[in-house]
């Protein structure tokens, strides 16, 4: 637990956390090997395997950003879209092909007896 004391507060980089310019903790800031297999806890917390952390390398906390999605919105519609538009053809596809065989169905089944 970190207590910040009233006034001015701060976080570097490395996730050092200052209050009114004096130290009041630090953040463990690490990375996870791609792979990694982490366990939901439920209320969107999760716990990552014993000694999978390693320390931060390309990571560092930036004070005051905003964290941006890493899908292009435009893109992403376009492909579900595309998507729908796939899914749409082939019930169509399906569907003459249901038709189809219940009308071959319908006139070969009169002929057998």
């Amino acid at each position: 637990m970190i207590n910040i004391l009233p006034g001015p507060v701060s976080i570097s980089a490395d996730g050092t956390i200052s209050s009114n310019g004096a130290v009041a903790g630090k953040l463990s800031v690490v990375e996870f090997p791609p792979d990694t297999a982490f366990t939901s806890m439920g209320n969107t917390y999760y716990s990552a395997p014993v000694k999978s952390a390693q320390p931060a390398t390309n990571s560092s906390v930036r004070q005051g950003m905003l964290e941006s999605s890493n899908v292009n919105p435009v893109e992403g519609m376009i492909q579900l879209v595309s998507a729908q538009r796939t899914a749409e053809m082939m019930q169509r596809t399906l569907s003459m092909y249901s038709n189809e065989m219940d009308k071959t169905a319908a006139q070969d089944l009169s002929k057998v007896g």
